[in-house]
């Protein structure tokens, strides 16, 4: 969740569209930003409910979709907070690249259009994770037909199921565990680290004997001795902990 001192917003602003104009080259207005600090009768902090109409480019708080009455989302390029499609019309996410917090509901989505980043967890139907390349939390699909650009995965991967997949291609890390059955995959790709179990075919067992260890009936994988993921190759200059998480600004 996104808080922020009230009366420093419009400060904050300021500073985000600088940073942004000088650091992309584009020009973005303090009016391109939306910080959400609304509450409900309760003091707590509650979903904006973004529309159409509105044309913010960075989002810095919780939005919902479900007044957006569009298939496409138009202007929003990032989202710092937790995102629900739950009731919306939207499949296809345009020129977004980055959500930072949970998503809701996101299996409804189709087109993942610049999509690079996803903070939580992500239960995908479409065929083409196209920019994807980081995940925060678990990711579970069958019906991919390749893991492209994918290369982060914090949590679980759940792959099983999937006939179309034959390589993890680029996929460097997966946090928890990691679930190949009922899948036709015979290659690993790039893969450098699995924090939890391996979940495997018999056939998949003899096929990576020398990349896997058993202990007592538990299969893991051999990592890469002192791999290190580098966040910084996903999230460039849109990734600004430095500036979110200053004194100046807190809640």
């Amino acid at each position: 969740m996104f808080k922020m001192k009230p009366k420093k917003v419009g400060k904050f602003k300021e500073f985000m569209a600088m940073k942004l104009t000088e650091a992309s080259g584009k020009v973005y207005k303090p009016e391109d930003i939306l910080v959400n600090n609304i509450k409900d009768k309760q003091n707590e902090f509650i979903f904006y409910r973004l529309t159409k109409e509105e044309h913010y480019k960075y989002i810095f708080g919780d939005v919902t979709f479900v007044f957006y009455n569009s298939e496409e989302l138009k202007d929003v390029e990032y989202i710092y907070g937790d995102v629900s499609f739950v009731g919306s019309t939207i499949r296809r996410l345009g020129k977004l690249k980055h959500i930072q917090g949970n998503i809701d509901s996101l299996y409804m989505i189709e087109d993942l259009g610049k999509l690079k980043s996803i903070g939580g967890d992500a239960l995908l139907i479409v065929n083409d994770l196209k920019e994807l390349e980081y995940v925060g939390g678990s990711f579970q699909s069958n019906q991919i037909q390749s893991l492209g650009k994918l290369r982060y995965v914090g949590g679980d991967l759940a792959l099983r199921f999937n006939c179309y997949l034959r390589s993890l291609n680029n996929l460097e890390y997966v946090g928890g565990n990691l679930n190949l059955t009922m899948t036709s995959i015979t290659d690993l790709g790039n893969l450098q680290y699995v924090g939890g179990e391996l979940f495997l075919t018999e056939k998949q067992k003899v096929l990576f004997e020398d990349k896997i260890i058993n202990k007592n009936g538990k299969f893991y994988f051999k990592n890469t001795h002192d791999y290190v993921f580098d966040k910084a190759e996903v999230f460039k200059i849109e990734y600004e902990d430095d500036l979110l998480f200053d004194d100046e600004f807190k809640y």
